[in-house]
């Protein structure tokens, strides 16, 4: 085989030209081998994106039904979050007590807290309350407390038929009331203790 040297220009220029391609060649296989190997891992990453893609589509889909579920959960709690509040406002219930015996001429004569009594998952917040009125208004007393929108109960009310020397009062309260009024509240932020059978 000869050497380059003793070719003719025109056959070394063939040779520096096949030479050429042939590295070119090389160096095209070598960069195209590279991109494919890109588009594969791409290739991959699309087709994972692809099951995820169609995995979550039912959960898009069910996005506004759970929106509006959502929604429909958080409006009753704050319904029941009226009903059995989270913090324990004794003064608030204290006034609102106050102004249902406002509006039914009710005197309050004494409102005196009771130790609160842990549960589970309530506390309730008794209250030995004596009244003075009439007995159609005491009647109307507890039952604007059974209409508020917490929970109360009322329980040992006792009915003593006042003298005009015992108590100032006006002369149409004739009955005095004692009784406990019990609220309650969530154990929110509260440890609950442990229950004893």
């Amino acid at each position: 085989m000869p050497s380059l040297e003793e070719l003719n220009p025109r056959q070394q220029l063939i040779v520096f030209i096949v030479l050429g391609l042939g590295l070119l060649g090389a160096a095209e296989y070598a960069w195209l081998s590279s991109m494919r190997q890109s588009n594969s891992q791409l290739q991959q990453k699309v087709q994972a994106l692809k099951t995820s893609n169609a995995q979550l589509r039912p959960l898009a889909l069910a996005a506004p039904a759970l929106a509006r579920s959502n929604q429909s959960l958080f409006a009753r709690l704050r319904k029941l979050e009226k009903v059995v509040p989270a913090q324990p406002r004794i003064g608030h219930f204290i006034a609102v007590m106050q102004q249902q015996a406002l509006v039914t001429r009710v005197k309050i004569r004494q409102v005196m807290a009771l130790p609160p009594q842990p549960h589970q998952f309530y506390v309730s917040v008794p209250f030995h309350v004596m009244l003075q009125g009439g007995y159609g208004q005491i009647a109307g007393f507890y039952s604007l407390l059974a209409r508020l929108p917490r929970i109360v109960n009322v329980r040992k009310i006792t009915l003593v038929r006042t003298h005009p020397s015992a108590l100032p009062a006006a002369p149409w309260q004739t009955v005095q009331a004692d009784c406990v009024v019990t609220t309650f509240y969530s154990q929110a932020g509260v440890h609950p203790l442990p229950l004893h059978p």
